[in-house]
């Protein structure tokens, strides 16, 4: 059995027939601080299964990027954004939202900004 699933595409829905995964959703990616410093990238586009959560994004940023963007942004027991990172989707922190299953859809911008020192 054959579903027509749809893949956004530049902010376009494309039909594409024989695929198993039904609906993505694009997302734009900001990066600053020393994360933008590694990557040499202050963003990209990503695009998700559509019902992908925050913690799905983040596997998918480190399967790409590496295992050291887990430890700029999670905690040592990989559960909860680390203290002094700040995560936000749509300019509101995800401590208001619903932490790392906050749900993320079409449109999105994500932002992973990193412990900065200092303040005042």
């Amino acid at each position: 059995m054959s579903s027509i699933c749809f893949i956004s595409r530049n902010g376009l829905h494309e039909e594409s027939p024989n695929s198993t995964r039904c609906f993505w959703v694009r997302l734009k990616i900001r990066y600053a601080g020393p994360v933008a410093s590694t990557l040499k990238k202050r963003e990209e586009i990503v695009d998700m299964d559509a019902g992908s959560t925050l913690r799905d994004l983040l596997e998918k940023l480190v399967d790409s990027h590496g295992k050291w963007l887990k430890d700029e942004v999670l905690d040592d027991d990989r559960k909860q954004i680390r203290d002094g990172a700040l995560v936000v989707v749509n300019g509101i922190s995800v401590a208001r939202l619903e932490g790392l299953n906050t749900q993320l859809k079409e449109g999105d911008t994500v932002a992973l900004l990193p412990w900065f020192p200092g303040g005042g």
